[in-house]
């Protein structure tokens, strides 16, 4: 290969890559249409609404967080940012 096709090459890879303002479109756009068909996007939730729920009337009632949070196996700040 000489310099001149090897120049080319290297060329022709970047410009197979998309700017930034191409790259944040598509992406943005990607995440619309998962919405519009009803899919949740991030992490799923420790913890059901319902859940939730049991644990804040357990803490209302005066059980310490860390023995609610061991019932749901999950740590006691998940249950301190219920409140």
């Amino acid at each position: 290969m000489t310099m001149i096709n090897a120049g080319s090459a290297i060329g022709d890879v970047f410009l197979g890559v998309p700017d930034n303002a191409e790259l944040r479109a598509r992406t943005s756009g990607g995440g619309s249409r998962a919405e519009a068909r009803g899919i949740i996007l991030g992490r799923r939730p420790k913890l059901t609404t319902r859940q939730k729920r049991e644990a804040l009337d357990r803490r209302t009632a005066g059980e310490a967080t860390r023995d609610i949070a061991r019932t749901y196996n999950v740590s006691h700040s998940t249950i301190s940012r219920l409140v």
